[in-house]
């Protein structure tokens, strides 16, 4: 019974001592923007919706990996072929909606989707890496689906994806009104009409095409059923 108490006394001063920083200064938990948050992927192990709307994914030739901590099994691994996951979201009802995540490429001439709602020959949008005309890139690009083949370069990043680095991407969308942000920044905007996606998002790759997966990683992925203000995106960033 004693040992049981010390070691529940050891481990309580020791989560407060972490809670300091090297600095001596009390650390904040990160803020966590909560209004109009409709899923929320931790990929923490699994593909669970940790947002309480049970909006759980699933996925397919994936594998757990470190995210941009360096936390074990808090991202999930793409392959490049038939890599991704299916998540039941779709945007037929949403005027607005917000889509953040991390992402981190281990190679940079890719052609595949970071998260699509959709079938990109008939309707739909998404981030890919790409070159902004359907091919193989290094690129993050704004896809709409409608257009024979889809408009894959409705937005194309002005600079290359950073290989072996992690990065914080955001798509806003209000009506047929487009913002991107990457690292907690505007990147760029547009305005371009779409069809809405007879498909859910698939997150890494598409179920189109078995081809279009990332060869890299994602990790903390949220949805909104709004759009976020750039403070709210630098907020996500800062987490």
């Amino acid at each position: 019974m004693k040992k049981k108490y010390l070691k529940k006394r050891f481990l309580t001063a020791l989560a407060f001592l972490q809670s300091f920083s090297s600095d001596g200064q009390i650390q904040k938990t990160p803020a966590m923007v909560k209004d109009g948050l409709i899923a929320h992927y931790p990929l923490s192990g699994n593909c669970r919706d940790e947002s309480g709307n049970e909006q759980h994914a699933l996925p397919f030739n994936t594998l757990l990996t470190a995210n941009r901590r360096g936390t074990s099994n808090t991202a999930y691994h793409f392959w490049g072929y038939n890599s991704f996951i299916s998540c039941p979201l779709k945007n037929n009802d949403f005027q607005a909606l917000t889509i953040s995540c991390w992402a981190y490429w281990n190679a940079s001439h890719l052609q595949g989707a970071i998260f699509f709602a959709g079938l990109s020959s008939m309707d739909g949008f998404g981030l890919i890496v790409g070159d902004g005309v359907c091919g193989m890139g290094d690129r993050v690009c704004l896809l709409l689906g409608g257009n024979p083949g889809g408009t894959c370069g409705a937005w194309v990043a002005p600079n290359p994806i950073p290989v072996h680095q992690w990065v914080h991407l955001a798509l806003v969308k209000k009506d047929n009104d487009w913002r991107i942000f990457m690292d907690g920044k505007l990147a760029g905007s547009v305005t371009h009409s779409y069809n809405k996606p007879s498909v859910p998002f698939q997150i890494g790759g598409t179920i189109e095409n078995k081809r279009a997966s990332i060869i890299g990683d994602i990790s903390d992925l949220l949805f909104y059923n709004r759009a976020l203000s750039d403070a709210e995106i630098m907020t996500l960033y800062n987490r």
